[in-house]
């Protein structure tokens, strides 16, 4: 595959991915605005305050995505750049070790309580 094809790639992905972002926050907007004009009239959605903060969640976990591939999530970019190249590239490297070795950690522990809290009924 040809580096212009994983270009290509890449960006559709990356507009998929802010069309997904966006379409999650027309929907809790959407979603809110209905309620505050539902409520005065006595009637509500049961379901709305839950779904709107598991909307909020994804929202959070794939727009700091979105933000990371944008190269526009926080960071401390004044520490690296004074630094010189070399060891700028062994603490990415140290930093991506770590994110990976942290997310490995996560899912041995999420993976473990899954497994302690699922019931017969459950499979």
């Amino acid at each position: 595959m040809r580096l212009s094809s994983l270009t290509r790639i890449e960006d559709f992905l990356r507009l998929a991915l802010s069309t997904v972002v966006a379409g999650i926050l027309a929907s809790i907007a959407t979603i809110c605005f209905i309620e505050v004009v539902r409520r005065p009239f006595g009637e509500s959605f049961v379901w709305y305050d839950e779904f709107v903060g598991y909307l909020l969640v994804w929202l959070t976990l794939l727009g700091a995505v979105l933000a990371r591939l944008q190269r526009e999530h926080i960071g401390i970019d004044n520490l690296l750049n004074k630094v010189p190249r070399s060891v700028r590239l062994w603490l990415a490297l140290t930093s991506h070790l770590v994110m990976i070795f942290v997310h490995i950690v996560l899912l041995a522990v999420s993976y473990t309580h899954l497994r302690a809290h699922e019931t017969e009924a459950d499979l």
